[in-house]
């Protein structure tokens, strides 16, 4: 395992800022990433006699020569013991601070994401633009993750691209999740692995699909004959406002069939560790007890989970196929 070493910053009496390696002083730490919404939390069990964690303050994790974990300490929980618990958040904590948005017609998702980060003086690493215009909208007393992930929906939806927001040290970042693949392979050659696979249409799982917008007369219908029989009918149904057009719906139906007919496959594993993975990141996966699971299109992590304890990393993660994310 590569070496773990963790800085602790924080402001003295006189404003300045001063810096501590507290590296031995923790005894165990996890660090979770997840695509739904969330920030990435580490949580510690720290050696607490004598030394003083402050809220508000910065810990800095790094493995060799890559920084893993870029946060503020949110709750320090202090027991009789002596041991201290100590929970952290990335920058995307601050995107949970809420107020009002007003947008015109015509804005994009990444858009949208650069006026909620700018509102809330944080500052934007890595943008790539999406394309979709989105309508009008207005948002009051929102949450700045709220207003992200409604826009990111809208933009699936029509671009058929999955968007997310990741952090870049203390930068936040909208990102393609194409843009997020890896040649990470999980494989029996790195460790021991244990696995949950689920297959399943009840979730987010359509074989129908309507849909109407403000200036056509009548709704239009796209659907899966096969799969009907197959499954039942699992109808979606949803009005469009401006911008999307009468002239747009046969495009859209094509979008939502090839998002939506067909099952979701889940993926949950605990194997070895490595830094690289985290929530966002596409990764391949591959051995002998189930050979199915990859077939060359690999998955997206929706959540990962890192723990060291003792000196042993271990990753938890929750994966979903590419080509039905």
């Amino acid at each position: 395992m590569q070496e773990i070493k963790i800085i602790y910053s924080y402001l003295n009496e006189n404003g300045m800022t001063e810096s501590a390696d507290i590296t031995d002083l923790i005894k165990e730490l996890s660090i979770k990433t997840t695509l739904d919404a969330q920030p990435g939390v580490l949580n510690m069990a720290a050696i607490g006699d004598g030394f003083e964690f402050i809220l508000g303050s910065a810990i800095k994790v790094s493995a060799g020569e890559k920084d893993v974990f870029d946060g503020f300490i949110f709750s320090v929980t202090t027991s009789k013991a002596k041991t201290v618990q100590i929970v952290a958040y990335d920058v995307l904590r601050y995107l949970k601070s809420k107020d009002t948005y007003v947008f015109g017609k015509g804005k994009t998702a990444s858009d949208i994401f650069e006026t909620v980060c700018e509102r809330l003086e944080l500052e934007t690493g890595t943008i790539d633009s999406a394309t979709w215009a989105q309508p009008a909208k207005t948002y009051e007393n929102t949450g700045g993750f709220d207003v992200i992930r409604d826009a990111i929906e809208n933009a699936l939806a029509q671009e058929k691209k999955f968007y997310t927001i990741i952090p870049e040290g203390t930068k936040i970042s909208f990102r393609d999740l194409e843009n997020l693949r890896s040649d990470i392979i999980i494989d029996e050659e790195n460790g021991e692995i244990d696995f949950n696979h689920n297959a399943n249409i009840d979730e987010d799982v359509y074989n129908q699909f309507k849909v109407i917008s403000d200036d056509a007369k009548e709704w239009k219908v796209a659907r899966n004959d096969d799969h009907i029989r197959q499954w039942g009918l699992l109808q979606y149904s949803q009005k469009f406002g401006d911008p999307v057009k009468e002239k747009d719906l046969p495009d859209l139906l094509d979008k939502l069939a090839s998002i939506y007919d067909k099952p979701k496959q889940k993926l949950t594993l605990t194997c070895f560790g490595n830094w690289n993975v985290r929530a966002g990141v596409g990764v391949h996966v591959r051995f002998t007890d189930f050979k199915n699971f990859d077939n060359g299109q690999g998955y997206y992590v929706r959540e990962c989970t890192h723990k060291v304890t003792n000196a042993r990393h271990e990753m938890a993660l929750d994966l979903c196929a590419q080509n039905v994310i």
